[in-house]
């Protein structure tokens, strides 16, 4: 095998979800409708707070609440928040197949997403390594994210392989180094691998 790390991205790599499931939930709580919470929320950068954790749970919960008038309690809003993803099991099952590798997690999340996908699928606690935004302060496609998956490796970029849904976040970690491959599902990521070592 020519890489010694396969680096997956959480979000629409293992776990599918979709924000706006989030946007339609909190709808019902607020008079706005999905679209107008949806710039309210994540393209007006407070969801970006959170996940780089500037923001705590609580203070989220409290700035989203004002931002779109909405009347809910915190329990409510925590639940609308972490339901909305599901496992993709063939990406699992590649995940399982690399095991003599190293395999780590690299994702822009909070803390009530990732701390909710450990609970619900627990293949999630056997990574190798974890770079989350919330915990490094940094997002994705700042380089401080991908360095960090190498301090804690100890390995070399071009050891390593990272795979994203995100176009632009695979054309940085190929910056730095990485071998990038751009995820368009379980059965294109298998053929990218089995291009590596062959």
């Amino acid at each position: 095998m020519v890489f010694k790390a396969v680096v997956f991205d959480l979000g629409n790599v293992i776990c599918p979800f979709s924000h706006h499931a989030i946007c339609n939930q909190l709808a019902e709580f607020s008079p706005l409708n999905a679209t107008g919470i949806y710039q309210q929320v994540f393209t007006s950068g407070l969801e970006a707070k959170f996940d780089e954790g500037r923001l705590t749970p609580q203070h989220f919960y409290r700035d989203v609440c004002r931002a779109i008038n909405a009347r809910i309690s915190l329990s409510e809003f925590q639940q609308a928040w972490v339901n909305i993803f599901s496992l993709d099991r063939e990406v699992v099952e590649i995940y399982h197949r690399l095991k003599k590798v190293k395999r780590c997690l690299l994702s822009n999340t909070n803390e009530w997403h990732f701390e909710h996908l450990l609970h619900s699928f627990p293949v999630l606690r056997h990574f190798d390594g974890y770079a989350l935004s919330y915990r490094l302060g940094v997002k994705k496609p700042d380089s401080a994210i991908y360095q960090h998956i190498l301090e804690i490796s100890g390995l070399n970029a071009e050891e390593c392989v990272y795979i994203d849904d995100i176009a632009e976040y695979v054309r940085k970690a190929e910056e730095l180094g990485f071998k990038g491959i751009h995820f368009r599902g379980a059965a294109a990521l298998r053929q990218e691998l089995s291009k590596l070592t062959a």
